[in-house]
């Protein structure tokens, strides 16, 4: 079977995994369809890429210089509009929600997708929950997130230090956070170390966006409160550091906010603190594998127990690499192929 993806939004290959830090929805392309190739699948995929290649499987072309598409499946990504810039030969379309739209645009999303006779794929519930009642007449599908095999076969080191990390969106609840760490946390543990991993946060001058200025005249400020920011690493790289960390906090509160990296902290047995979304109860299990308050105090009592209480951190971590919401994408793969083969 023929699979082709088609994002509008990318110019990578499946090369760039292991060579630098990508977001969470390319990284989910890659490793779906390589999995798909697995399944002895042809898999295509569309994108911005400078010239067409062939790499791990997969068949990378350039969008705007194809014409046309032919293929048994085609996913297109976020942009269903690009149905009516080029032809498009399917037996199955499918759209891959991976953000909100904006509701001006929701009838005319509707009537793309019913005249193209296309379906949704999803991983995220509340992506789904915010369309309108209308859009019941579009078949629906939970893809779910999956992490890399290679996460599961880290084992957390015997610690020398207590260092916690955050991969959330700095502007998704980080102020909140470094609340919490400078008034309760480091005064507990002062010896506790904070890693930030943000690509707006490590680049070097001014950014256009005045919030993210001030964040960084913040951490400035407590740049003694043993608080680090990191340049997000290839995943060759972050697979070697994770297994260094005692706890993987996440501040966001934004249902919208991408799980994927939480999932392979818990794949690893990084035990997860963070605040509540409804994303976060359908992703780890409080009291389990992590635990899930706003609660700033509560928040920084479980943090502070995780870093410097060994018996707790390794009964949490044994149930975190037991999580049963985390997928392979092997079994991603076979679910998508017994429901749209």
């Amino acid at each position: 079977m023929h699979i082709t993806f088609v994002d509008t939004q990318s110019n990578i290959t499946s090369n760039v995994l292991n060579l630098k830090a990508i977001d969470s929805t390319q990284k989910k392309i890659i490793l779906f369809a390589e999995s798909l190739v697995k399944r002895s699948h042809k898999v295509t995929i569309v994108n911005n890429n400078s010239h067409n290649e062939q790499n791990n499987g997969i068949l990378w072309k350039n969008y705007k210089n194809t014409d046309s598409f032919s293929a048994d499946i085609l996913i297109f990504l976020q942009n269903p509009k690009i149905l009516y810039k080029k032809n498009f030969l399917a037996k199955k379309k499918i759209l891959w929600m991976t953000s909100n739209y904006p509701t001006y645009s929701y009838k005319e999303l509707l009537i793309t997708l019913i005249k193209q006779r296309c379906s949704i794929i999803y991983d995220n519930h509340s992506l789904i929950d915010d369309l309108p009642h209308n859009f019941r007449l579009v078949p629906k599908y939970f893809l779910g997130n999956a992490v890399d095999k290679r996460f599961y076969e880290i084992t957390p080191q015997n610690f020398t230090k207590s260092n916690a990390l955050v991969t959330s969106h700095p502007l998704r609840g980080l102020d909140w956070l470094i609340d919490v760490w400078s008034k309760f946390i480091h005064n507990k543990l002062p010896w506790a170390e904070l890693h930030i991993y943000s690509e707006l946060l490590s680049r070097e001058g001014l950014s256009d966006n005045i919030k993210i200025n001030n964040l960084k005249l913040r951490l400035y400020a407590l740049k003694n409160f043993g608080i680090f920011i990191i340049k997000p690493i290839s995943l060759k790289f972050f697979l070697k550091e994770l297994p260094k960390y005692r706890v993987h906090l996440n501040p966001s509160i934004d249902n919208n906010t991408s799980v994927l990296t939480l999932l392979e902290s818990q794949a690893a047995g990084i035990p997860i603190v963070s605040r509540a979304s409804d994303i976060i109860y359908n992703s780890i299990f409080d009291n389990e594998t992590g635990y899930i308050t706003n609660d700033a105090e509560k928040f920084s009592t479980k943090a502070v127990a995780l870093l410097s209480d060994k018996t707790l951190f390794n009964r949490i971590s044994r149930n975190s690499k037991l999580n049963t919401n985390i997928k392979t994408w092997q079994e991603i793969s076979s679910n998508f192929e017994r429901h749209f083969t």
